[in-house]
């Protein structure tokens, strides 16, 4: 195993910016999906090393399992008892996907994370300007740039990079340059 200071790793969220960066993520010797990301990678032909599922409602549970993945669940749900015996571990969530996610990654030893598809923006019915660019959000979405940023920042000795032209990277690229270390 590399030093831990050089364990990097991508996580993947269901933002649009996602699309643009596949053969860049597929690239990545370590991969952590969020929600629906995972099936979109599978059908890409790129097997996750693990996925993150917080909020484990019928809908957003894989549509297709894979027993190369290690499968990190919010409690213990009975549909993923189910499709996953003693495949799954639960755990305690964070606030969003994105900093459990954050989170996770860390304590399974990554040093420097990339994150594909946490926009924090594209849907909704409020319109949010940030250095004259307009972002679609709604309340959740604005909620989830501060719980990332606050999750960023606790990880001693990590550096954090967000890809795509979201409002969750343009607000960091604001408040902090390109990355947070």
């Amino acid at each position: 195993m590399p030093p831990i200071s050089f364990m990097k790793i991508a996580l993947i969220g269901t933002g649009p910016s996602r699309f643009d960066f596949l053969e860049e993520i597929r690239s990545y010797p370590a991969i952590m999906t969020c929600s629906k990301s995972h099936d979109w990678l599978l059908e890409q032909g790129i097997v996750p090393t693990y996925h993150v599922d917080i909020d484990p409602k019928e809908h957003k549970i894989p549509s297709r399992i894979d027993a190369r993945v290690k499968y990190y669940v919010n409690g213990v749900h009975d549909t993923y008892r189910a499709i996953l015996p003693n495949q799954y571990s639960a755990f305690r969530r964070g606030t969003q996907c994105g900093d459990t996610a954050l989170t996770l990654a860390y304590h399974l030893g990554y040093r420097e994370i990339h994150c594909y598809g946490f926009d924090a923006c594209g849907k909704g019915d409020e319109e949010f300007v940030l250095e004259g660019k307009s972002y679609r959000v709604n309340d959740n979405l604005l909620g989830s740039i501060h719980c990332f940023e606050e999750a960023a920042k606790r990880l001693s000795g990590v550096k954090v990079t967000v890809h795509g032209d979201g409002l969750l990277r343009a607000y960091l690229d604001k408040k902090y340059g390109t990355k947070i270390s």
